[in-house]
């Protein structure tokens, strides 16, 4: 049985290490296999399973990223030994179901969006950006996943929906969101491409940052000379947003930190790619991190912090905004550490246009409290003026944000019901 096999291991090859280390490896290898076996399966088939009940997910956070399928246990701090046992065998209960569900046999039209999806990873991770060939299988690639996606008898419903309510958001006809969303996929393949050139390269390869078009780096350069004060720089999961960080950190000076916050760890290369001395750079895990100590280090001064906002209820406490005229959920960590590390808030957003990339910088956003106003009013304002900033973006580059199909997402239920059943009926 799977499950008996895992529990063997340990006693082999994690003898020496403490019990709390040992439980962390055991259940990052659980989560590991879990990961192989959904990247066997469609996401339609996924999301199917997980409705019907036939996907046991308690407890498990499952992220989709460039990679594929990333899966977190939820309880990963457990001291007591006993629990830590349950918890084990919790898991293990979970991969053996999962393993023999995701098993099962696929049709021709799964298994033709699962090879395009293989593919799609393969050209994404080969770095192909500066080949205007390459460029060209990667489009075709991409597109073949979308329509071969669009072809899945479970994913059919709920798709059709989700175009309805986006086009709804964003005021587009429901073919003109479907057009939007394959192009979407594409945007996305092609920016993580530039993401690992970016790893890549050195600290300030002029090939790859000299690119951008930025009207404002004259007058963002005169602003941070001299300027020891921390700031938080933040954006949203929108065109080459690596390289924008990257070419706006050029301008630092080599004192500064700079800490950023991510969803996956996905390359060891990213520690060193800001301008700086040697661990100057500080990269930190949602969830993972001690926001005490972020603030600690941005009072002291010469610290940047690179966050990227647009994140809902998968990535921290949430608080309330107006986006899109509706209600949604979006998290208040970025505005909670700027207000306590009294750190200026620099808001910008990178795309694609006519062939450039671009970076268009925002006035800065004061995060000091008005006289008398509550930290959760405080945050919770900042938090809308940065839902506003994200809206006004998303509406003048749709297919460039990594989660417009994720949008009916940040709707509160109510409000997404409320959409579902007018669009249905329209």
């Amino acid at each position: 049985m799977p499950g008996a096999r895992i529990r063997k291991q340990p006693a082999k090859g994690f003898a020496l290490l403490p019990p709390s280390q040992e439980f962390q490896l055991r259940c990052q290898q659980i989560e590991d296999r879990i990961a192989q076996s959904l990247r066997r399966r469609s996401q339609a088939f996924i999301e199917h399973s997980i409705r019907t009940g036939e996907l046991p997910v308690d407890g498990l956070r499952i992220v989709r990223t460039e990679h594929g399928v990333q899966v977190y246990a939820a309880c990963r701090n457990i001291d007591e030994a006993a629990q830590r046992e349950v918890q084990i065998d919790k898991l293990t209960a979970q991969l053996s179901v999962i393993e023999k569900l995701m098993a099962q046999p696929m049709n021709i039209k799964e298994w033709l969006h699962v090879s395009c999806r293989r593919r799609l990873h393969r050209a994404t991770k080969a770095g192909i950006v500066k080949h205007p060939l390459m460029r060209g299988y990667l489009k075709l690639v991409s597109h073949c996943t979308s329509y071969s996606e669009a072809l899945l008898k479970e994913g059919y419903v709920a798709m059709r929906v989700r175009r309805q309510i986006i086009g709804v958001l964003l005021r587009e006809p429901e073919r003109r969101v479907a057009r939007l969303l394959v192009q979407q996929h594409h945007m996305t393949a092609f920016f993580y491409c530039w993401r690992l050139a970016h790893y890549q390269a050195s600290k300030t390869d002029n090939a790859y940052l000299c690119r951008f078009v930025w009207p404002e780096e004259s007058a963002y350069q005169r602003m941070i000379h001299k300027n020891q004060e921390s700031r938080v720089l933040v954006t949203i999961h929108m065109g080459d947003f690596v390289g924008a960080m990257k070419r706006i950190a050029m301008h630092a000076s080599p004192e500064r930190s700079v800490i950023t916050l991510k969803r996956e760890q996905d390359s060891t290369a990213l520690q060193h790619q800001f301008q700086g001395d040697i661990g100057q750079h500080h990269v930190l895990l949602h969830g993972q991190y001690d926001p005490v100590q972020i603030v600690a280090r941005l009072r002291k001064g010469n610290h940047t912090l690179n966050i990227l906002f647009d994140l809902c209820d998968d990535f921290g406490e949430t608080t309330e905004v107006d986006f899109f005229g509706y209600r949604a959920r979006f998290v208040k960590g970025p505005a909670l550490l700027a207000i306590m590390g009294k750190a200026r808030i620099l808001p910008f957003v990178t795309f694609e246009q006519c062939g450039s990339s671009f970076i268009e910088m925002q006035a800065e956003i004061d995060v000091k409290p008005v006289y008398g106003e509550r930290l959760d009013v405080a945050c919770q304002r900042i938090t809308q003026q940065l839902a506003k900033l994200a809206e006004a973006w998303i509406r003048r580059f749709p297919a460039q944000w990594k989660f417009l199909p994720e949008l009916p997402k940040y709707l509160d239920s109510q409000s997404l019901n409320f959409r579902s059943q007018q669009s249905v009926r329209g």
